[in-house]
């Protein structure tokens, strides 16, 4: 659990977006939430973290406290959930990965086995380094950059073959960048989804009385490709796929 009082300010700074009675009540409800967490009071501290949510708040320190809460109150799948959104907001946090991988692994269902290369482990490890947030802030660097060189050269004439390569590095730069960002955020942009329920019947359509598929069990993290009524079309990691019944799962 992360109780530092950095975490809190960063908490409270998080939630300056909305009017300051919000960001009151959710400091309020944070600061409950860990009384309660330490106290052993794992349900109750549940139930704080997630008014604090509720409340408007979006801060990686406390989606993992919640998630620690749910843990400790029986709610795997539910944990798995709030591990994955703070993982999102900080995807460096090795406390989170950790907590997450070992959610992973004391739920039922198996995760396929990584095979891949050490090297292609290490290179999909490095795209997914930065933040969202922080590839914006690159892109947009970059991209005055490329306007300020090609405007300097625009205004005072000179085209000398120096500012020419700094002002193609920066263009190459630029473009790379921006596709890093448009990849990751394709990505990011992909729905996911976390059994929730004990365990859930995948069906051949989305209806009850359709032919059972399989069964997934409370923590498994699947992809949504469509949604009809109250059933979700959901692919597995291994790729077979089938209906689940929409209350049966949680949207990361």
């Amino acid at each position: 659990m992360k109780l530092s009082f950095l975490g809190t300010l960063v908490l409270w700074a998080l939630a300056t977006a909305g009017p300051a009675p919000a960001q009151s009540a959710a400091l309020s409800l944070y600061s409950e939430g860990n009384q309660h967490y330490r106290q052993g009071e794992y349900d109750r501290a549940r139930q704080k973290y997630g008014a604090a949510v509720d409340s408007g708040a979006r801060d990686a320190r406390l989606y993992y406290n919640l998630g620690n809460a749910c843990f400790k109150s029986q709610r795997l799948g539910e944990a798995i959930v709030w591990y994955e959104r703070a993982l999102r907001l900080e995807p460096r946090d090795e406390d989170i990965r950790a907590n997450l991988a070992f959610a992973r692994h004391v739920k039922q269902d198996r995760d396929p086995v990584d095979d891949s290369p050490a090297v292609w482990r290490f290179l999909v490890r490095l795209h997914e380094y930065p933040t969202l947030d922080e590839l914006c802030g690159v892109v947009g660097v970059l991209w005055l950059a490329c306007f300020a060189l090609g405007g300097w050269r625009l205004w005072t004439g000179r085209g000398g073959s120096v500012s020419a390569a700094a002002l193609t590095a920066c263009v190459i730069l630029t473009l790379t960048a921006g596709g890093w960002l448009g990849r990751r955020a394709a990505q990011q942009a992909r729905e996911y989804a976390i059994v929730t329920a004990s365990q859930a019947t995948a069906r051949s359509a989305p209806e009850a009385e359709n032919t059972a598929i399989f069964v997934a069990h409370e923590g498994t993290r699947v992809q949504v490709e469509r949604r009809e009524g109250d059933w979700l079309l959901i692919r597995l990691a291994n790729g077979v796929g089938g209906w689940l019944l929409a209350a049966d799962v949680t949207a990361i």
